[in-house]
């Protein structure tokens, strides 16, 4: 599946699809819920196949299948309760509506070529790190485990890689990548 291959991503979706949905409607979520979660965590894997290394396959759908499910369960009663003020405050229940994340981002300043921008700045392992946490959507074990460092390490670049981008997609100000002498590209995991 991490060359591509949608053969491997039904098979895997023919091999766990049904217990990870049974699991979560076991678990207390409705049936909807679960099945978006399911179809969520197999468009995550599919994305971030190519990080995956080593250890339960099963084990890692069955980690993104319920985070999925709670993060919807949690943004299904936040639409609920919007409708509930909406319908308290006499408000017509389309103005209860929030925008979409995706509205929100598009109809800021920052504009893709500005992340791009920001994150090219980066220092190489800062960059790195970003693109495996955020992009990839690793947890900080599997991050460290596919850098081999420490998960200590990540934590500290991927926060410093938060704080390179906010100034720099704040201020507009670019920083020149630091060079191989910086703390970033050595062999300092262990300290930090």
């Amino acid at each position: 599946m991490a060359q591509g291959s949608t053969e491997a991503l039904s098979e895997l979706f023919a091999r766990h699809a049904g217990f990870l949905f049974t699991y979560l409607v076991n678990h207390g979520f409705p049936v909807e819920t679960a099945e978006d979660a399911v179809q969520d965590a197999f468009l995550s894997a599919w994305r971030s196949a190519s990080c995956f290394r080593e250890g339960n396959a099963a084990g890692w759908l069955l980690r993104i299948a319920v985070c999925r499910a709670v993060d919807l369960v949690r943004a299904r009663g936040r639409s609920r309760a919007l409708a509930a003020r909406a319908a308290r405050d006499g408000l017509a229940p389309d103005a209860a509506v929030a925008p979409s994340a995706e509205d929100c981002l598009l109809a800021s300043s920052v504009r893709w070529t500005d992340l791009d921008a920001a994150l090219a700045d980066l220092p190489a392992r800062q960059r790195l790190v970003m693109e495996l946490r955020y992009v990839h959507e690793l947890t900080v074990a599997q991050t460290a485990r596919h850098l081999d460092v420490p998960e200590g390490t990540v934590k500290a670049l991927a926060h410093r890689g938060r704080e390179g981008m906010r100034t720099r997609l704040l201020t507009g100000t670019r920083e020149a990548p630091r060079d191989a002498a910086s703390p970033d590209s050595g062999h300092r995991e262990g300290a930090e």
